[in-house]
C-alpha cells in the first residue's frame, strides 16, 4: 500500500529547506502526524583517495547544527537541476583545491531518509601528488 498524504502544511521556508506538517496513513493502517523537510537542492560527495600516501583526503568545517568541527568528505549541493557529478567537480575544486574528470560513481542515497526527501550522490576519485599540479 505504501504512505499515503491526508494533509500537508508548509510551516517554514528558507533558501535552503521547507518544512512540512503532515499527517499520513503508515503502510501498516496506522494515523499519524508527520514533519518533513525538503531541501531544495541536491547533495554530492566525493570520496578522495591519495595513492601515495594511502590516505582519504578529509576537509575540516565549522557545522552550526552541531557546534562543532568536524571532518568530513569533500561535499555540498548544488541545484536540482545542475548534474550531481557538475556539483561533485565543483566541490571537488572548491573545497580540495583539486580538478578531475574521473570521477567514479558509487551510488545515489537519501541522507535522515526518515524526515527528508535530499538525494545525495556519492563519487571517488584518485589523488596523486602530481594530480594538482
Amino acid at each position: 500500500m505504501g504512505w499515503k498524504k491526508i494533509f500537508s502544511k508548509k510551516i517554514f521556508n528558507n533558501n535552503f529547506i521547507s518544512v512540512f506538517d503532515e499527517k499520513v496513513i503508515a503502510p501498516t493502517g496506522f494515523h499519524t502526524q508527520y514533519g518533513r523537510i525538503h531541501f531544495h537542492k541536491k547533495a554530492a560527495s566525493v570520496l578522495v583517495f591519495n595513492i601515495d600516501k594511502e590516505e582519504i583526503l578529509l576537509v575540516g568545517q565549522e557545522r552550526y547544527p552541531l557546534n562543532s568541527y568536524s571532518w568530513e568528505t569533500i561535499q555540498g549541493g548544488g541545484d536540482l537541476k545542475t548534474g550531481s557529478k557538475d556539483i561533485a567537480r565543483r566541490e571537488l575544486r572548491e573545497e580540495g583545491k583539486l580538478d578531475t574528470r574521473d570521477l567514479k560513481f558509487i551510488c545515489k542515497t537519501n541522507t535522515s531518509n526518515s524526515v527528508t526527501d535530499e538525494e545525495a550522490f556519492l563519487y571517488w576519485c584518485y589523488y596523486e601528488e602530481t594530480f594538482n599540479s
